[in-house]
């Protein structure tokens, strides 16, 4: 163990032992929760703050503890002996600083931890998985058997009642954290250890750093270490300990637990030591990994002086920490499932777990947490998965940390996409992956809700709709009798990918083809009253359809009312579902000039004008007159085009107005130098011909073209699952015939981080997403 080391326990014991005022930075977190309330059971005078208040917060205010949020310099200003931080708050925290600057003695929460247990007659777990459910099931069974301990574990559980308690027992139960080292410097009479999987490559430089860490624990046991046999390097770590014993299911460890009945709400074990049979436990919990947990408490518990009668009437009252396969709704046939796993190991053991009990279809929707993990460890996570379909993939939670190269949600998808197997769903949000769940759920159906982060809000939002006794209603034109005229088609969960250049994406909730403007005046105000999304997909050449589909209204103006060409005053009138195709033509036979730049450009005059598209120097908003359009509310709106708000690819002014008609000025001219012109454009883009792409992805930063900056970092023929980076331009990502949307955008997205984090350069999308 390092000096610092040394140097902080003696700190934190040191601290303790003065009392006064602490201040908890962090302290809604549930690690922070436990030691402030311990410490506020100690005589200190405790107060906290935090970014986000939780149930953590009510929780400790109960408690006697103030809780403040949000977190501000200003709690500095205050009274204070000591403060403490949390490791997902950094030294550069405004609160630290001051602290600092105040010459305040600053620990972090697991310095604190070690110090409070030292001494304490304490059963310290540690481990990369299982070490929440195995203090867990130590305190219950403690507690159960009439020894009342207190406990600092990091979960909650309905028969603790808290993530923390003091009892008179004299017994301690903590959950010892290996991700910030800090398991260095406890000092525990009992020590369990579940298993040692490098993780945590935040804070470990190797493996070798981070069995290190586990080393210095082991050595500073006072009595008795309990490890799992089954884990190879939790045995390499601990056999050679003198104080050491081993449990499992193998054969040569020294409590042995044989698993003879397993279904989908218990499992049965019996229990040998030194290959003498003890007795039998039932155990009211699913799952292998989990029984394995609770033989390591037993084992723990036998240390401890528990006699196996005890524990064997006891192990009955036992339940599981929240978010570890907690069913938080059953009903309407679908049952949704919140699991707090985040490393590979544990989702493989969470979903073998949903086989063996389901034999329906199994769902998932699951948040990385950390870059780091998501980096080392993106390989791992496929195989993990297996049995799962469809998987929702969420961005990265990211615990405090900074975005890093190849530990994105779109790196960890490539991975899932090259392993094979069907794709993933990548969404760009939770509230995105829960509107594609709630649509997609049937009875019958398991709903896996897996990561560390703030994902378990859609546990939340899907139990508060299927326990909702009138279902959520879904879009429906049919609520509102007629609507709209027979000169528009309305079809429900229809495909859109196939209306779009990349000819990939989901089906949109409600697909409308309008006949007229009136029939678009009563679309807009529809929804508008209901507030229900509504988009405009005109020929889809620059835009991307989601793979979760398209939330509300997605509609196209298809009606002759507005594919109109004609003069007046001299200008041409062009309807806002007329294709460029057809207006190139139109004006060369009509001898009228000045918007050549166009040829070959796909798409149509509304989505154009919206974009304020254009090519070889020259943008629409030069030869635009006017604009006539409906707003969202369905009221109509007649601008001239020099008062709109203009800017590169992009007219804010018309961000909620679905153009219906414009203004074209243009000049007489030769046809057969328009001809000459258009031809010449035409072979300069003959290599786009046939490709399946929405031409250029990115939009040109300033003085600099995007394709060459890509190709500067050596991204040309990138590829994510059916799509690459092309070749002969670095700024069209070219879709293959296997080609799935979230391929599409998880290429964007690696583009646009890769960039960014060699370059500086902050690459803006050209391409619309539809979702």
């Amino acid at each position: 163990m390092s000096n610092s080391h040394l140097n902080q326990e003696t700190i934190a014991a040191a601290m303790i032992a003065r009392g006064g005022h602490v201040h908890m930075v962090g302290c809604c977190g549930i690690g922070m929760a436990g030691v402030a309330y311990l410490l506020a059971h100690k005589g200190f005078s405790v107060s906290g703050c935090d970014a986000v208040p939780n149930r953590q917060a009510d929780w400790l205010n109960a408690a006697g503890v103030s809780v403040t949020t949000p977190q501000s310099a200003a709690h500095i200003e205050q009274p204070m002996d000591w403060l403490i931080r949390t490791p997902a708050v950094p030294v550069q925290h405004e609160e630290i600083q001051a602290a600092l600057k105040r010459d305040i003695t600053i620990s972090k929460r697991g310095e604190v931890l070690a110090a409070l247990s030292t001494g304490n007659g304490s059963i310290a777990v540690a481990g990369t998985h299982g070490k929440t459910t195995t203090s867990t099931v130590i305190a219950q069974l403690l507690k159960a058997t009439g020894h009342d301990p207190s406990w600092c574990i990091g979960g909650e559980s309905e028969t603790l009642g808290a993530v923390a308690g003091v009892g008179t027992g004299g017994a301690l139960v903590v959950e010892a954290d290996e991700s910030d080292g800090t398991l260095a410097l406890y000092r525990p009479d009992i020590a369990v250890i579940t298993n040692v999987e490098f993780d945590h490559m935040e804070h470990f430089e190797s493996e070798q750093a981070f069995d290190a860490c586990f080393e210095s624990f082991i050595e500073q046991t006072r009595q008795r270490i309990i490890y799992c046999g089954d884990d190879e390097r939790a045995s390499r770590l601990c056999s050679d300990n003198p104080h050491a014993s081993s449990y499992g299911f193998g054969e040569h460890v020294d409590l042995q637990g044989k698993l003879r009945e397993f279904d989908n709400k218990n499992s049965e074990l019996h229990v040998y030591q030194n290959g003498c049979l003890l007795g039998r436990l039932v155990l009211p919990i699913p799952g292998r990994h989990n029984a394995l947990n609770a033989l390591a408490a037993v084992g723990a518990c036998l240390a401890f002086g528990v006699p196996f009668d005890a524990l064997s009437g006891a192990i009955s009252e036992i339940s599981l920490p929240k978010r570890r396969y907690e069913v938080v709704a059953e009903a309407k046939g679908i049952t949704v499932v919140s699991d707090y796993a985040h490393h590979p190991s544990e989702v493989a053991a969470l979903v073998q777990m949903a086989r063996r009990e389901h034999s329906g279809r199994i769902l998932a929707v699951f948040q990385p947490h950390r870059y780091t993990r998501t980096q080392a460890l993106g390989a791992d996570f496929p195989k993990a998965f297996e049995g799962v379909d469809p998987l929702v993939l969420c961005p990265v939670y990211p615990a405090s940390e900074e975005p890093l190269l190849g530990g994105q949600a779109c790196d960890l998808y490539a991975h899932i996409r090259e392993a094979g197997g069907t794709p993933p769903l990548l969404a760009r949000s939770l509230q995105q992956a829960w509107g594609y769940l709630r649509r997609e759920l049937r009875s019958g159906d398991l709903l896996l809700v897996i990561g560390a982060g703030d994902v378990e809000s859609i546990a939340r939002w899907a139990a508060e709709n299927l326990m909702s006794e009138v279902d959520t209603p879904k879009t429906d034109f049919g609520t509102v009798p007629n609507l709209l005229s027979a000169d528009t088609e309305v079809r429900v969960n229809d495909p859109l990918g196939r209306r779009t250049m990349y000819g990939v994406g989901g089906a949109a909730d409600i697909w409308v083809e309008l006949g007229s403007v009136s029939d678009l005046r009563r679309t807009l105000r529809w929804c508008h009253d209901q507030s229900c999304p509504f988009q405009i997909l005109g020929a889809g050449s620059n835009v991307l359809v989601s793979d979760l589909g398209v939330r509300g209204v997605v509609a196209r103006l298809s009606g002759d009312a507005f594919k109109q060409i004609r003069i007046e005053h001299d200008e041409v009138v062009v309807g806002g579902a007329v294709s460029l195709a057809k207006l190139m033509d139109w004006v060369t036979q009509h001898s009228l000039t000045g918007i050549e730049f166009l040829e070959g450009v796909p798409g149509g005059v509304g989505g154009i004008v919206r974009m304020n598209g254009g090519a070889y120097g020259h943008e629409i908003r030069e030869r635009l007159s006017w604009i006539r359009g409906l707003n969202r509310d369905g009221s109509e709106c007649m601008v001239q085009a020099s008062a709109l708000e203009w800017g590169y690819r992009g007219c804010k002014s018309l961000e909620d107005v679905v153009v219906t008609e414009v203004g074209l000025r243009l000049e007489p001219g030769q046809q057969s130098a328009i001809s000459a012109t258009r031809n010449d454009i035409r072979e300069r883009r003959a290599w786009m011909r046939g490709l399946r792409c929405s031409g250029s992805v990115f939009r040109n930063p300033p003085e600099q073209y995007a394709g060459r900056v890509i190709e500067g970092i050596g991204l040309k023929g990138s590829r994510v699952g059916g799509v690459h980076v092309y070749a002969r331009h670095g700024n069209f990502l070219v879709a293959d015939q296997e080609a799935t949307a979230s391929d599409v955008l998880a290429l964007i997205q690696r583009v646009q981080f890769s960039v960014e984090t060699e370059t500086g350069i902050s690459l803006k999308r050209e391409v619309l997403f539809l979702e």
